[in-house]
């Protein structure tokens, strides 16, 4: 029913950005619908793209997506833009045999607590 009604579609896919397995090479991707009406299937490398990484990317001739309440939109001149990649989580097109480089990557935010202990300046001083 709700691929007759055009919500779903037979690969399972839907407006909601999910990871799915792609179709032809079976690689994990970001995928869904990139638009609410006439919409296009969007696949997408699960590497998050820096500003100079979207901007080789599209010089590639790869579409880029930027995820926004759990959705997958296309990004035009405007939202590049208005939400700067690094700002805001953006994604390149999936190509099977063709990987996003680790040159275009967004560095890797640090994941624990910073380890450094905080200066205590009144520490070894005497009134």
């Amino acid at each position: 029913m709700l691929i007759a009604k055009g919500v779903m579609a037979e690969s399972g896919m839907t407006r909601k950005a999910k990871i799915m397995r792609h179709r032809k090479c079976g690689i994990l991707t970001l995928a869904g619908f990139d638009a609410d009406s006439c919409a296009l299937d969007a696949w997408c490398d699960l590497a998050e793209l820096s500003a100079q990484g979207e901007a080789l990317a599209l010089v590639g001739g790869r579409r880029t997506y930027e995820v926004h309440a759990d959705r997958l939109n296309y990004r035009d001149a405007w939202s590049i833009k208005a939400r700067p990649a690094g700002h805001i989580a953006v994604f390149a097109s999936h190509r099977c045999t063709d990987p996003v480089p680790a040159t275009w990557r967004l560095p890797a935010r640090p994941t624990s607590p910073s380890t450094q202990q905080p200066i205590n300046d009144n520490e070894g001083v005497q009134f």
